[in-house]
This record gives structure tokens, sequence and C-alpha cells, in this order.
């Protein structure tokens, strides 16, 4: 059996841990309880964005219910809009064009898998 690297994404203090594998065909994704030694393969979070953060949540324990939140690096994603009309008091000559960024974010949920 090939050795493979494990990479934490993140934990929780009820003792879970979400990790990955580097695989020949990509990474593996493992939801893990080190104390009872039981790991379940996870579906696999969308590849186009690099993940820039993982947060995770236990729900409940009995049955065990937990969610993972991924933000990817998606900040390049801009779009030129114009503001609308300025007519409030304080703001100065008119309106302005501006960026506004999109983010995408995935969330597995254990109950619906």
């Amino acid at each position: 059996m090939r050795k493979s690297h494990v990479k934490i994404l993140a934990t929780v203090d009820e003792g879970l841990v979400f990790c990955c594998t580097r695989q020949f065909r990509g990474d593996k994704f493992y939801i893990c309880k080190p104390s009872t030694q039981q790991s379940e393969v996870v579906p696999s979070p969308n590849p186009r964005y690099f993940t820039e953060k993982v947060g995770m949540l236990v729900l409940g324990s009995n049955p065990l219910r937990f969610k993972i939140v991924r933000l990817p690096n998606s900040m390049h994603d801009e779009v030129e809009h114009a503001q609308p009309e300025c007519s409030e008091a304080g703001f100065d000559d008119g309106c302005h064009d501006h960026k506004r960024y999109h983010m995408h974010y995935e969330i597995f949920d254990s109950k619906s898998w």
C-alpha cells in the first residue's frame, strides 16, 4: 500500500477532523474521529476554486450531525456596477462606479450528505 500524506483542513472540540489525502486521481476528503479510528469519505468540493478557509460545526452527537463550510478564493470574480442614484445627504458629486465581489461558498450537511 502506498503511503499518503494527510492534510488537516478543520477540527472541532467534539473530536472530529476534516482532512484530505492527495491521490493519483485527485484529493480524497474524509471526516475522521481519531479516538475511535473511524473515518468516512465525504464528497469532494468543487475543484474549480482554490480553498481559502474551511470551518466545521457539530450540530448533534446522537446521531452525529455536522456541517462543513468551505470558502474558496473567488475574489477575482469582479463585476462592474454603477451605484444607484445618490440623492441622500452626505454623498459627494453624484454616483461612482464601484466593483462588487461575488463570494462562492459550499456547505456540506451530514444529514442530507
